[in-house]
């Protein structure tokens, strides 16, 4: 599995090849008989998580489900040949856990379904997290103090398409070694519009020599993107939005799609110049 880094309209966008994102159904026979899912992470998590309905490799929860209940429907939907599937209809919760994922895994989230972990320990292979497989509605994901830990041949990617969708992230670190992309651009119908990132002081690595970096978006128009000294660590980093502010140090770095826009133009006048 290989991330690659392309350009488009100016912004950095993350896009995964090997699994990719998960849009449609897989077509795998379906399983008469779902497994039974043990918990296998240590702490608490959330009591009583249902079981899911399993057909043609997807695993449906119509609960919210904690991480434990998580991990083993992604391992029940793996194959050799493709990613974990699940469709958490009623979203995520989790808090004080630790897991691992051993196998590639995409989630999506319908309408209304939302994620909220806070103090978790999740090891994992590349995670996908999206929702353009799905019902349209505004998600919310807020994580809180965790700490999210990808092997060497992992990428993280959060990519949502509707205009209220929301991530906010407190604290905590992200390792990813092949990208970390964060996009929220309003983009499941055109024009893209809405879209909004705030990041209060975590830390995202992707420090791979084959990797993509660290891209971070919402839409060029009404997208907002805020953050509180965020240690953004990888050979290349894109963060930019309609309205796009970071403090690092205690400097404030205006990466709105504006000013990059113009620092593009600028660039390539200077370069035209120069022949």
């Amino acid at each position: 599995m290989r991330w690659k880094l392309t350009i488009a309209a100016g912004v950095a966008v993350l896009a995964a090849t090997g699994f990719g994102v998960y849009r449609a159904a897989p077509s795998r026979p379906s399983i008469d008989e779902p497994p039974v899912f043990v918990a296998a992470g240590h702490g608490r998590s959330t009591p009583h998580d249902p079981g899911p309905s399993i057909a043609n490799g997807i695993a449906t929860f119509r609960k919210p489900v904690g991480l434990a209940t998580l991990t083993a429907a992604c391992s029940a939907t793996a194959t050799e040949s493709r990613a974990g599937a699940v469709i958490l209809e009623r979203g995520l919760v989790d808090a004080n856990t630790t897991v691992t994922i051993n196998v590639p895994c995409a989630l999506q989230l319908p309408r209304g379904a939302n994620v909220v972990l806070s103090n978790v320990r999740v090891t994992s292979k590349t995670l996908n997290i999206g929702d353009a497989g799905v019902s349209a509605g505004d998600n919310v994901i807020t994580v809180n103090n965790s700490r999210f830990t990808g092997s060497a041949d992992a990428g993280l990617l959060v990519e949502l398409t509707d205009p209220k969708d929301n991530l906010t992230v407190n604290l905590g670190t992200f390792t990813y070694p092949l990208g970390v992309s964060v996009q929220l651009r309003g983009d499941r119908t055109a024009p893209d519009h809405g879209g909004s990132v705030i990041l209060n002081r975590p830390t995202f690595v992707a420090k791979s020599p084959d990797g993509a970096g660290i891209a971070i978006s919402t839409s060029t128009s009404r997208g907002n993107v805020v953050g509180n000294e965020p240690v953004l660590d990888a050979p290349r980093v894109a963060v930019t939005g309609d309205r796009c502010t970071v403090t690092m140090k205690h400097k404030k770095i205006d990466c709105r799609a504006a000013t990059l826009g113009a620092d593009l133009k600028r660039q390539a006048a200077q370069a035209n110049a120069e022949r």
